[in-house]
């Protein structure tokens, strides 16, 4: 269970490292974080879940390897909400405004709707034939 002081730090950390946004491409709410040191990133996935990545190509002038935690969907939009509150008038602003594309994008229909075959009914399928009466 994540406590008060777990989301300050949470708030804190990603105000400094956090990259906050909705991607148009794959019409996705992103909440990402880049680090060179593991420990924070670990510290976040144990905390919340989501993905972690280590060893990713190193960038930068010491060129030393990075880590990656990220979450999408409706896991990144409940962290953006639950920081919101705490976090600076910009970070608020590019929060506000990836989670209000999130909300405004074209939803997709469930993948089960179309993989279900419906029966199709011939003409002399009548309803007496379907429904059992007690005579």
């Amino acid at each position: 269970m994540t406590n008060l002081k777990d989301i300050y730090w949470t708030a804190g950390f990603l105000e400094g490292e956090g990259y906050f946004a909705f991607t148009k491409k794959n019409t996705s709410l992103r909440l990402t974080c880049d680090q060179v040191q593991r420990e924070p990133l670990e510290r976040l996935h144990n905390l919340f879940g989501g993905n972690l990545w280590h060893g990713l190509k190193a960038y930068g002038l010491a060129k030393r390897p990075r880590s990656r935690w990220y979450c999408s969907g409706g896991h990144a939009a409940g962290i953006m909400m639950t920081i919101l509150p705490i976090m600076s008038p910009k970070r608020q602003e590019e929060i506000t405004n990836a989670l209000a594309s999130w909300k405004l994008r074209p939803q997709k229909s469930p993948r089960h709707v179309w993989d279900k075959k419906v029966p199709k009914f011939s003409k002399t399928m009548r309803i007496d034939n379907v429904i059992k009466r007690d005579d």
